[in-house]
C-alpha cells in the first residue's frame, strides 16, 4: 500500500477517529452527572441499610422473648429475661446485656443453680434506645403465662420513631410485634398509642 492509499483507507482513518479521548467539557458533563446520581443514591441506600439493620435486631429481641415464652411452658419453669446488674438482681437498664434464664424461685434474680438460655449482647450504640415499659423482667410462669409482667418492650434506632418498633407481652404470654394502625409509619404500643423514641 503506497502513501496515497494509506491516507485513503477507511480502516485507518475510522481507527484514528476512534482514538480521541473525551473533551473537557464531555468529561465534566460526566462528571456532574455522576455526582447528582451519587449524592440521590448514597442516602437512599444507608436509609435501606439502616431499616434492614432495625428490622434484623427488632426481629431478635422477638425471637428471644418468644423464645422465654415456649422455654416455661416446655420445661415448666419460670422463665425471666431482664438485665442483671454485678449482684445478677434484675435492673430496668434495658441497654445492658439482656439474659433469658430460668428464675426457679421468681425472685428475679439469677441464681447458681438456675441455668441461662440465651444472652441479648448489650446496646453499645448510642443511637439505638431499648426500654420496658415495666420496672419489671419479662416473666412467663410455667404455664408460658405473663400475669403481672405483661407490658411492652420498645425499640427505637436513631431517635427516630419512623425507625422504631415495639414487642407487646399480653398476660396470656403472647408475644407479637406492635402495629401501625392509623398508617402514620410510627409503632404504636399495646394501648394504641404511638411511641415516644425522644429518649
Amino acid at each position: 500500500m503506497d502513501k496515497k492509499q494509506r491516507q485513503n483507507s477507511p480502516y485507518l482513518h475510522s481507527s484514528y477517529t476512534s482514538s480521541k479521548g473525551f473533551s473537557l467539557i464531555e468529561l465534566l458533563i460526566t462528571l456532574t452527572v455522576s455526582a447528582i446520581i451519587l449524592s440521590v443514591g448514597v442516602p437512599s441506600l444507608i436509609k435501606i441499610i439502616e431499616r434492614s439493620e432495625f428490622r434484623s435486631e427488632l426481629s431478635l429481641l422477638h425471637r428471644t422473648i418468644s423464645m422465654g415464652h415456649a422455654k416455661a411452658a416446655m420445661n415448666g419453669w419460670t422463665v425471666a429475661l431482664c438485665p442483671l446488674d454485678a449482684a445478677n438482681e434484675c435492673t430496668n437498664d434495658w441497654e445492658q446485656t439482656l439474659t433469658l434464664f430460668e428464675d426457679r424461685n421468681r425472685n428475679q434474680k439469677k441464681e447458681t443453680n438456675e441455668p441461662i438460655l440465651y444472652l441479648l449482647e448489650a446496646n453499645d450504640d448510642d443511637r439505638v434506645m431499648r426500654r420496658f415499659s415495666r420496672n419489671a423482667p419479662i416473666t412467663f410462669n410455667p404455664q408460658g403465662n405473663a400475669f403481672g409482667f405483661n407490658g411492652t418492650l420498645t425499640y427505637c434506632q436513631n431517635g427516630s420513631s419512623t425507625l422504631g418498633g415495639t414487642i407487646i407481652i399480653a398476660n396470656t404470654g403472647r408475644v407479637r410485634l406492635g402495629e401501625d394502625k392509623n398508617h402514620d409509619g410510627i409503632a404504636e404500643n399495646s394501648q394504641g398509642q404511638n411511641i415516644d423514641c425522644s429518649g
